[in-house]
C-alpha cells in the first residue's frame, strides 16, 4: 500500500463508462414510491437520452432528467 498511486482522473473516466449510475437512479425512484418495473423503464429512457446526447447518465442535468416522460 505504501507504493499505491491513485489517478483520480482515470478513475472518474472509468466510472463514466456504461452508465454506472443507472442502478442508483432506479433505486432512487423505487425509494420515492415508483414500482420497480416503472422505475426500470424510466431509467431506460434516461439512459437513452444520455446516449442520444453522447454523454454519461451522470452528466444529465436535473432538468433533463425531469423532461423524461414518466408515463409510457
Amino acid at each position: 500500500m505504501n507504493t499505491l498511486t491513485i489517478n483520480k482522473d482515470k478513475m472518474l473516466k472509468a466510472c463514466k463508462k456504461g452508465h454506472l449510475t443507472a442502478t442508483d437512479l432506479a433505486d432512487y425512484l423505487v425509494n420515492k414510491g415508483i414500482p420497480f418495473r416503472e422505475a426500470h423503464h424510466i431509467t431506460g429512457r434516461a439512459v437513452a437520452l444520455a446516449e442520444s446526447k453522447s454523454v454519461d447518465l451522470s452528466d444529465l442535468s436535473i432538468d433533463e432528467l425531469k423532461s423524461i416522460d414518466f408515463v409510457k
